[in-house]
């Protein structure tokens, strides 16, 4: 029997028509049994839809930073291919105030101008997601009158030399803290730097000084030559409490330094200084409601403005510890009992 190829390749093309034929009929056929089912409610996308839709280009606008969104760009499963790059650069040089990121290497547009960039996406070659409405309202928080007046606290009392020497991360925490009044609990792990946020916020809260620091009694020499070394502090306005008998080196200075060990004894001359502006470094030793220190200590927080506390460890053992944490920064909000 002899083999005819043009008869191969007319069955070939036949029986490929034949098969797509077959794919449209059964898509038809469930369409249209969805609809029925649904009372004629919405019927499956059609074949020819989806394939499209396969192939275009995905464009996604995620946060960055406080008032930013970056622009993410990838095929129909995700991944980004080589003239990616270029489709970005094309249409985000018409967006007011788009930029690349020098670390990330990606366009980034602000708040103000993310429908224009959007629309600069538009058309059947992308799919662009939206934004979930949550990220929009959080984001616009950025720019209302208490965030700008927490920017520019930070600003005009965070000393440039200062900022300059801490990481993003650390900037992000004191802002934190700003926003919400200088209350707040600073969980980060062992050497992230936790005392240069908090002689930020000290800076910050300078005009509210005096400030109390209390310590454990080993870190007592670590927080002059912190305050020292961030703020410039002089010597002479930094008292280094050592004993019960240095209560009269409290007086007339700005920072006092305390340990846990000696608040009891002192609480007399602590409590007329009325402190506005409390660091419990290490607060961690006022897990236990029960005892004479965090009893002492309490009334003093509950009564600051500002209180800081530091910790990495915020629940050693049990959840109770991690609220009798925050029962004394909120004490003013909720009651322990």
């Amino acid at each position: 029997m002899d083999w005819d190829d043009d008869d191969d390749d007319d069955d070939g093309e036949a029986w490929a028509r034949a098969a797509c034929d077959a794919v449209r009929a059964v898509e038809a056929a469930r369409a249209s049994t969805s609809g029925r089912a649904n009372g004629g409610g919405a019927q499956r996308e059609p074949w020819e839809q989806r394939e499209q839709r396969q192939r275009q280009v995905v464009v996604e606008f995620v946060p960055h930073g406080v008032d930013r969104f970056a622009i993410v760009v990838g095929g129909g499963g995700g991944g980004g291919g080589g003239g990616d790059d270029d489709v970005v650069r094309e249409r985000a040089r018409g967006v007011p105030g788009a930029v690349v990121d020098a670390a990330t290497r990606r366009w980034t547009v602000p708040r103000e101008a993310l429908e224009r960039a959007r629309e600069a996406f538009a058309g059947a070659a992308f799919a662009v997601k939206p934004v979930p409405g949550i990220v929009l309202r959080a984001m616009d928080v950025k720019f209302d009158a208490f965030e700008r007046a927490c920017e520019a606290t930070y600003a005009a009392k965070v000393s440039k030399a200062l900022d300059a020497k801490m990481f993003d991360f650390q900037r992000e925490g004191v802002r934190y803290a700003l926003r919400r009044g200088g209350r707040v609990l600073i969980g980060d792990e062992m050497g992230l730097g936790k005392t240069v946020q908090a002689c930020a916020l000290l800076s910050c809260y300078r005009d509210e000084c005096p400030a109390l620091i209390l310590v454990p009694t080993s870190l007592r020499e670590c927080w002059r030559n912190a305050l020292q070394t961030w703020l410039n502090v002089d010597d002479g306005d930094i008292a280094c409490v050592a004993s019960g008998n240095d209560g009269d080196k409290l007086v007339g200075s700005t920072f006092d330094i305390v340990p846990y060990s000696l608040v009891v004894k002192l609480l007399d001359r602590l409590q007329r200084k009325r402190y506005q502006v409390i660091v419990a470094d290490e607060s961690h030793f006022l897990k236990d409601r029960k005892t004479k220190r965090t009893a002492a200590v309490t009334p003093l927080l509950r009564d600051a403005r500002r209180a800081i506390c530091l910790t990495g460890t915020p629940a050693l053992n049990r959840p109770i510890e991690l609220f009798t944490h925050n029962s004394r920064r909120l004490s003013r909000v909720c009651s322990p009992r």
